[in-house]
Order: C-alpha cells, then sequence, then structure tokens
C-alpha cells in the first residue's frame, strides 16, 4: 500500500539529503535497465507521454479499511446521548455530574475517532479518480496533476527537475516501496520546493530503474527508442469501470501471486470501496493550453494489447477475499457463516 505523499505529505523548504544525492538519476545518462512502462500508461503519442500516479493501484484499500468502522463509531456516537440520557434518569441526583462527565468524554472520543476515519476516506474520495502526469519531448515540460481536492497542475521544466529514485517514510512487510520522484527546486540548487512521484512502485530500487529510463529514453531520444505500451489503462477523460479497478487492485503485485492471495481479504474490501470513491470523484480535465502543447490531436501509439478485465479470475479472487471477511467475522463475534 503506498500513501507516502499523499496522507503525510513531502517534506519542503529543506535542503537536498545525502540518500537523495545518491540516489539521483541523470536525464542524460542512460541506466544499464531495458525500459518498462509497467502498464502504467494513459496515453501516447510522438510528443508527449502520460503516466498514472502512484497511488493510483491501491485507491479504496484506506477506504476499505476505513469505512466500516467511521459508520459504526457514527451509529454508536449518535445513540450515546440517549443512552446516558436513560442513564442518568436512573441515578441518584449526586452523582449525575459524574453520568455526564462520562457522557462527554465517550462522544468526544467517538467524534476523534469518526475525524480520524473520515479523514483518511477523504484521501481517495471526493477529490479525482487519478493524478496524472504528462512529459513532453518537444517542448522539454513535465505536467503533474497534484494530489489535492481541487484541480492543481504543476508545470516545470524537465531538465530542471531533481529526478532520484525514492522510497516511502514506513517499511511495509518488511521492506520499502520505491518510485520515481522529483524535486522541484530553488535557484540555489539545494533546496526542495516540491515532490512529486509518479508511475509504478516497486520492492527494490531495481524494481523502479526500467521505468525511469523508459522516460528519459522518451525524452531524450523519442517515442520510436522505447518499446510501445502494454496496453494503456482505460481513464483517459472518463472514471474506470468496476471490473477495470476490481483488477487494477487485486493483481497490483501481478509478478507476486502469494502475495495477491494473502492481501485478497483486504483487496477485496477494497474494490467496492474504490468503486464508491470513483463514484464520489471528478475526472481530470488538462487544460486546453495543456492539450494543445502536448499534441492530443496527433495519432495514439498503439498498445500491444487491449485493456480487458479477466473477469473470471477477478471473481475468484473476490470471492476468496470476501469467504476470508466472512470467516474472521464470524470469528470475532463467534458466529459460523457457514451456520444454517
Amino acid at each position: 500500500m503506498e500513501y507516502d505523499g499523499l496522507a503525510v505529505k513531502y517534506p519542503i523548504n529543506r535542503p537536498l539529503a545525502d540518500e537523495e544525492q545518491q540516489r539521483q538519476v541523470e536525464t542524460g545518462c542512460p541506466t544499464s535497465f531495458s525500459p518498462t512502462e509497467f502498464r502504467t500508461s494513459i496515453g501516447q503519442n510522438e510528443c508527449c507521454v502520460e503516466f498514472v500516479d502512484k497511488y493510483y493501484a491501491w485507491k479504496g484499500i484506506a477506504t476499505g479499511l476505513c469505512l466500516g468502522p467511521m459508520l459504526t463509531f457514527v451509529w454508536l456516537t449518535a445513540g450515546f446521548p440517549a443512552a446516558v440520557a436513560t442513564g442518568l434518569a436512573k441515578t441518584a441526583e449526586a452523582e449525575r455530574w459524574q453520568g455526564w462527565l462520562a457522557g462527554g468524554f465517550g462522544i468526544a472520543v467517538g467524534l476523534t475517532l469518526i475525524g480520524l476515519f473520515l479523514w483518511a476516506v477523504l484521501r481517495e474520495a471526493f477529490t479525482l479518480t487519478h493524478f496524472p502526469i504528462r512529459f513532453n519531448r518537444q517542448t522539454r515540460m513535465v505536467y503533474v496533476f497534484r494530489p489535492k481536492r481541487r484541480s492543481d497542475i504543476l508545470r516545470v521544466k524537465w531538465d530542471e527537475v531533481f529526478w532520484h529514485i525514492r522510497h516511502n517514510k514506513n517499511k511495509q512487510f518488511g521492506s520499502y516501496n520505491w518510485f520515481v520522484a522529483g524535486h522541484v527546486m530553488a535557484k540555489d540548487r539545494k533546496t526542495v520546493l516540491e515532490t512529486f512521484a509518479f508511475g509504478h512502485v516497486g520492492s527494490s530500487p531495481e524494481e523502479v530503474y526500467p521505468q525511469w529510463e523508459y522516460v528519459r529514453r522518451f525524452m531524450e531520444d523519442g517515442a520510436s527508442a522505447v518499446p510501445a505500451p502494454e496496453t494503456y489503462l482505460p481513464i483517459a477523460g472518463r472514471r474506470e469501470g468496476f471490473w477495470w479497478g476490481a483488477q487494477t487492485l487485486l493483481f497490483n503485485t501481478p509478478t507476486a501471486m502469494v502475495a495477491s492471495i494473502v492481501l485478497s481479504p483486504f483487496t477485496a474490501l477494497g474494490v467496492f470501496a474504490r468503486w464508491l470513491c470513483m463514484l464520489t470523484n471528478r475526472v481530470p480535465v488538462w487544460p486546453a493550453d495543456v492539450d494543445a502543447e502536448c499534441g492530443v490531436s496527433c495519432e495514439q501509439r498503439p498498445a500491444k494489447t487491449l485493456a480487458i478485465p479477466e473477469y473470471g479470475k477477478i471473481v475468484l479472487f473476490l470471492l476468496m477475499g470476501l469467504l476470508i471477511d466472512a470467516a474472521l467475522l464470524g470469528w470475532i463475534f463467534n458466529i459460523s457463516p457457514f451456520s444454517q
């Protein structure tokens, strides 16, 4: 799960860290890795390539984990005043202040927890369906949708970005998540003003360098220098469908099927939460001048395959995850989900 930079903002107005300088990648220096876009492309022509943000693949997990507890606390907190009033009616006058104190504390705790869960849900809901990034090789510009509730676009020159391979703040399942990130630098080239990231997330730097090499070659040598995208994500100018969202969330670790199975209880809930999020979100729309500069009227480069969901595989993993969830709930409440 990758929320670094979305849930916890990247630190800014600070000097470059030693690790960032060590992980810097130069636009003019080829790497030994074969260029790969890892099925994160939204569109591509001879002038421009567009990728999805690094949060897209995990969208729905936070909402799936927090929405149920949030609604539970809403229900409990809403009924708490009536329960306190009923209890006070049976309490001696001299001791009622204790009931009022306990009631006020309970409501305060409930509202605090509701606020925390709501904060987590709003990282994914009532915002944008995704936060795309465009690379324009003709104007040598990078355009980034910032992860905010309102459309807010960063425009920065390709050659002025401090590019590096970065990992998230905290380890997950014993390792960091790695991704390509860029710093917008001050004029002194030492102070970080803003940070953004995109595309593929890997469990090691070696899993991320191929995407950097893909972008670098495209920008330096053109579309002919990189292989055609494996497929285009079906989200250009529209919301994703339920089945594509389910496939994205259930199998965002395609090279680690064991991880997909282990995570299925969480991702199964996340599938429906993701669908609800997408219904509340707005589709990002690039300004007309950005579209004009990126040559969107030009013919799009054909992808190798079409974006068609694997329905049978999706249903299998979805049912498996939901059955595990039902069994866990049954164990928690000491009620077998399979009892008649």
